[in-house]
């Protein structure tokens, strides 16, 4: 999980609140794959559940998809080039984006870049944009 030194979610209690709650009970907390979105709904037998940092590192989670397609990527770039905003915004997200497809020198490469170009050409140079 990409939790990182976080402090684990306590799924245990949130199966006790489920147990006698007469609303609807939704899990959230290191949820990053389908597999552990199944599992949560499985053995606490909440109603939902709720992914933020496995939404941002995956926006594809939700459609069943483990691996980010590069066309999230894509269509992110061509979002931030059209709405425009902060560097720091857009290159944070699409780092989390692409992370998992990079070697550490590319993510650190990445990580430094300060422009909307530069992000732009790393992209051209991975033959990402047409």
């Amino acid at each position: 999980s990409a939790a990182g030194n976080k402090l684990p979610c306590n799924y245990q209690s949130i199966k006790q609140v489920k147990a006698i709650a007469k609303i609807p009970i939704i899990a959230n907390g290191d949820i990053y794959t389908v597999e552990e979105m199944n599992q949560v709904v499985q053995e606490t037998k909440v109603d939902g559940v709720m992914c933020a940092r496995g939404i941002l590192y995956n926006p594809a989670l939700y459609n069943g998809m483990n691996t980010v397609p590069l066309s999230c990527s894509i269509n992110y770039l061509n979002y931030a080039l059209q709405y425009g905003g902060d560097i720091r915004i857009h290159n944070y997200h699409l780092y989390q984006l692409l992370s998992v497809g990079l070697t550490f020198s590319e993510k650190q490469y990445f990580h430094n870049l300060k422009s909307m170009s530069g992000i732009i050409n790393f992209f051209h140079t991975r033959q990402w944009l047409s």
